[in-house]
């Protein structure tokens, strides 16, 4: 059942590659709970295991929504990974946030992907796919850039659903919507 969380989404994703949510739409504002190291913590700007989106101490995340079970996923996590580093070695690591949301994965399927693609920056269980359906139950994976607005008002920037056919594109796109021309 896994297995078909990424393969029919990703049939579809490679005939259309449609987007969910698109530029402007507003995003849920929901909390995430999961195991926070204090580095973490001190990332994300937040106190407690529980991170509701508006109190990430950033102007805008980028989240990934992927599945341990999910082979574009797991191709992607190097470049993933790539861009996060970039994003903290050219300073723009306090203005956009990445984190990971694991659709129907457990924490410990969370851990074993943290540990398998040497991932940094947080990630957090959807284990009942809460956060999945409230999203638009999207196929893995799903990339967004949401501007964060403060409470309630997560605004999405751009959005992707499936392996981009560039991730180097994604992420060009990404720094293009959050870091004015002017700058």
């Amino acid at each position: 059942m896994k297995n078909a969380v990424c393969v029919v989404p990703l049939l579809i994703v490679l005939l259309v590659q449609p987007l969910l949510c698109h530029g402007g739409q507003a995003f849920p504002d929901f909390s995430l709970q999961g195991e926070l190291t204090q580095e973490h913590r001190q990332y994300l700007g937040v106190d407690s295991p529980l991170v509701r989106l508006s109190e990430v101490q950033a102007e805008y995340l980028f989240i990934e929504v992927y599945s341990l079970y999910c082979a574009p996923c797991q191709r992607e996590a190097p470049t993933v990974n790539e861009m996060y580093e970039t994003t903290i070695r050219t300073g723009l690591g306090s203005t956009v946030k990445f984190l990971g949301i694991a659709a129907g994965n457990t924490p410990y399927e969370v851990e074993v992907f943290r540990e398998q693609f040497q991932v940094e920056f947080p990630l957090f269980s959807d284990e009942d796919y809460v956060v999945h359906e409230a999203i638009g139950n999207m196929g893995t994976p799903y990339f967004v850039l949401v501007r964060v607005g403060g409470t309630d008002n997560l605004e999405v920037l751009y959005a992707h659903e499936g392996a981009p056919e560039q991730m180097e594109g994604v992420y060009e796109e990404m720094i293009r919507l959050a870091i004015p021309s002017d700058q």
